[in-house]
């Protein structure tokens, strides 16, 4: 049986008919149970992403869950007991930075714009921050096109008396703040020398993946080597010395050259 010309040419100039897919599987759904980032359930909907549709009470416990009706009511679905059904469902976000997903209103909540310089200085950049865990620290995570800008990052800190981002000084860092207490937090209107000495100082980049202790490296700072011994120790050592021992007394060149003639005439007068 000759193959249909007409039907084959069709085919051939419709790449969209060469794959079928059945209705099935576009309208396939899954739910899962996560702790993150509201414990609850989540469903995956094809296209659009992950959604909170059902969130677990503030007192649930998986007793409650297992306990049916005391009084002989209606027995609820599985689904439902301890759960609250979201209306209308909350979108999930993945956030790059953390690492994690979040819900979407905060995900929207830690994004913030924002102008800053270039590395030379000489433009300025609108570029997007997102906020960390802390709520003080922000990264530079996109930049002028939108494009995502891969970590590790450099920390920002956004300034409210002039409403711009800069970079984040050792008195901003919230961790210093807890390990100093009693301190107080240098201003930017301080001398340049305090200035300098606060960012020589500060913690220039972290990794948002991982939290660790301030930085071990050495410092750059140059200062003056102290002696290894005290001034009263040296003295000592000074005196009991053999090279610095009392000086020995001096004669006179002339009375040494007379004495020296002597000398050597009492020992030619010995040997005759």
């Amino acid at each position: 049986m000759t193959p249909n010309l007409f039907v084959a040419t069709q085919t051939l100039f419709q790449p969209h008919k060469w794959f079928r897919q059945s209705k099935a599987e576009k309208s396939l759904r899954k739910t899962e149970r996560w702790n993150e980032p509201v414990p609850g359930v989540y469903e995956y909907i094809p296209g659009r992403g992950w959604y909170l549709i059902e969130k677990d009470k503030l007192h649930a416990t998986d007793k409650d869950a297992n306990d049916g009706p005391k009084d002989g009511g209606p027995v609820l679905p599985i689904g439902e007991v301890g759960t609250i059904k979201m209306q209308p469902p909350i979108a999930v976000r993945y956030s790059k930075v953390l690492k994690r997903y979040l819900l979407a209103p905060e995900y929207e909540a830690r994004k913030r714009y924002g102008d800053i310089k270039n590395s030379r200085g000489t433009k300025l950049l609108h570029v997007g921050f997102f906020r960390l865990d802390d709520e003080i620290s922000w990264v530079n995570c996109w930049d002028e096109n939108g494009e995502f800008v891969p970590g590790p990052y450099r920390l920002w800190f956004f300034d409210t008396k002039t409403g711009q981002f800069r970079h984040m000084l050792r008195g901003d860092d919230p961790e210093y703040q807890r390990s100093h207490p009693g301190s107080r937090v240098q201003s930017r209107q301080n001398s340049i020398d305090q200035g300098q000495l606060v960012r020589r100082h500060s913690q220039e980049s972290r990794s948002t993946e991982y939290r660790g202790a301030g930085s071990t490296r050495a410092n750059s700072t140059y200062t003056q080597s102290k002696p290894s011994s005290k001034a009263p120790s040296q003295a000592n050592s000074r005196r009991g010395s053999f090279s610095r021992g009392q000086p020995s007394p001096r004669i006179p060149l002339d009375e040494a050259g007379a004495a020296l003639k002597k000398l050597q005439k009492e020992r030619a007068e010995r040997a005759a």
